[in-house]
């Protein structure tokens, strides 16, 4: 955040000293009872300046640790999406938070790159729009019940965390999973009422998997 290093004992310690009057009345010995009362009182300056440094971290839900929980409760966290991940983690959880925080920047299509990107995926959004007699003779015949449609590409790392489906799973389970539940329950959640949302699951080489939220 840019907060500047806190001032130590040592720092407060030479600021004090300095500003005393100089005179023989302030007799300046080390180990003396002036030179404890200096070092009491920047021994507590030091805490105090620490301790706002540690105020301003917290303000921020990024590095926020003493108020995360603060944070949780202001924000409605967990969410029913996150609350139906068994044990979510702390970090699951200050994610959805930083999404609740960013979604009152507009539903557009920045806007779900972005929620996805906190979430920690990398995703594509498009749209269509229906073709008419304005549209180039380059452009797809998409129907008039495409411009409801929005498909949101994503990105997933191969990072050998991925579960693919096999006979100990249920018949309505995805293909696969990359702990990508959280993101399609805010996604859905956030969508406007009339909008389809089509999710894909891409690697460099091919696609991996279709979700289509308007099944679900």
């Amino acid at each position: 955040m840019g907060v500047t290093m806190a001032l130590i004992e040592e720092h407060y310690t030479h600021q004090i000293n300095a500003l005393l009057p100089r005179g023989p009345i302030w007799k300046r010995r080390r180990g003396g009872v002036l030179d404890a009362v200096l070092f009491a009182l920047a021994r507590e300056a030091a805490r105090v300046d620490e301790r706002i440094r540690a105020i301003i971290e917290e303000s921020d839900p990024r590095t926020s640790v003493e108020e995360l929980g603060r944070w949780f409760d202001d924000w409605g966290i967990p969410s029913e999406c996150l609350a139906a991940i068994v044990d979510p983690s702390l970090e699951q959880m200050r994610q959805e938070l930083l999404a609740k925080i960013t979604s009152n920047l507009g539903l557009t299509a920045a806007f779900f790159e972005s929620l996805a990107a906190t979430l920690g995926f990398a995703a594509k959004v498009t749209t269509f729009k229906e073709h008419d007699v304005d549209s180039d003779v380059t452009e797809a015949f998409w129907d008039h019940q495409w411009t409801t449609v929005m498909t949101l590409g994503i990105t997933i790392r191969s990072d050998g965390n991925a579960e693919y489906l096999d006979v100990t799973w249920s018949a309505d389970e995805p293909l696969a999973r990359w702990g990508n539940a959280l993101l399609e329950c805010m996604i859905r959640a956030l969508a406007p009422a009339h909008v389809h949302v089509i999710f894909m699951y891409e690697e460099e080489c091919c696609l991996l998997y279709t979700s289509d939220a308007a099944d679900e």
